[in-house]
């Protein structure tokens, strides 16, 4: 059962209602914060930023970029990096100035901070009651490149609403791709580049355009995706779900349900099929 809740914890296995967990440690102070540049000069940060971690990024160095509104959600679009360094703030600055040093920012807040506070800073700008409609998944090899840069720039120009985004988070790689893809039911060890995207809005009357935006992207964009899909990140509309969220690993979470859950009292629209 621990095999299959390492990566599967919501498809349906039971509930929860005692864990224990270890955490690793990370200094008080860290090396954090935000830095924004014009969209005019999003191909080249990007194209650095995935250079940097195809190449040998530090492990202790966690940066993820989102295509939105600045200031949010009234402002022009953007592309916005963030995170921190989880080492030496010294050795944070040397490993980061590569990409502070690109083009010219809006501003670059990257200072010493707080883990405690900055952790709270980045949770906090996202405001409560948004409707949402989520799309994304991870590139194939050599996919996050100049082609995808373009269809994602021009979209994030065309968003119906300032609160959506672009993001992209690192969900392999590093680390994560250490481990073998059977070691948990979690697969996606070796595909580090993932864009979801997240329509945002508050008001009914504006449902089907934001959604119909984050379709037609997802569309668009398919060509570069491997079509496997985080998830965490569920997705309500995929057609093939178990091979989107667990690949080869699903056969084995269908034997886990049967042993633990055989009259498939804990189920949802996409938890683990008993047949």
């Amino acid at each position: 059962m621990l095999w299959a809740l390492r990566g599967a914890g919501g498809a349906g296995f039971g509930v929860v209602t005692d864990l224990t967990y270890r955490v690793d440690p990370v200094p008080k102070t860290v090396l954090g914060g935000v830095i924004a540049w014009p969209l005019d000069q999003a191909h080249d940060v990007l194209a650095a930023y995935r250079d940097l971690y195809t190449g040998d990024a530090d492990d202790r160095l966690g940066l993820f970029m989102a295509l939105l509104t600045e200031p949010y959600p009234d402002g022009e679009p953007v592309l916005m990096l963030y995170g921190m360094y989880a080492g030496p703030p010294g050795r944070g600055a040397a490993v980061l100035a590569p990409l502070r040093a690109l083009g010219t920012p809006l501003y670059d807040d990257f200072a010493e901070v707080s883990y405690v506070d900055l952790q709270r800073a980045l949770g906090a700008e996202v405001p409560y009651g948004l409707q949402a409609h989520w799309r994304g998944g991870y590139f194939r090899d050599g996919e996050f490149d100049t082609d995808a840069f373009a269809v994602m720039v021009d979209a994030v120009a065309t968003m119906p609403s300032g609160y959506s985004m672009i993001r992209f988070d690192l969900l392999g790689g590093g680390a994560i791709g250490r481990v073998p893809p059977d070691a948990t039911a979690f697969v996606h060890r070796s595909s580090l580049f993932y864009a979801s995207i997240i329509a945002l809005w508050y008001r009914d009357e504006d449902t089907a355009r934001n959604a119909a935006w984050a379709d037609d992207l997802a569309a668009v964009l398919r060509p570069y995706l491997t079509g496997e899909v985080y998830q965490n990140y569920a997705d309500a509309g995929l057609a093939d779900w178990p091979a989107a969220y667990y690949g080869a690993n699903y056969p084995r979470l269908r034997q886990v349900k049967a042993r633990h859950d055989p009259a498939d009292l804990f189920r949802h629209p996409q938890s683990i099929r008993l047949r």
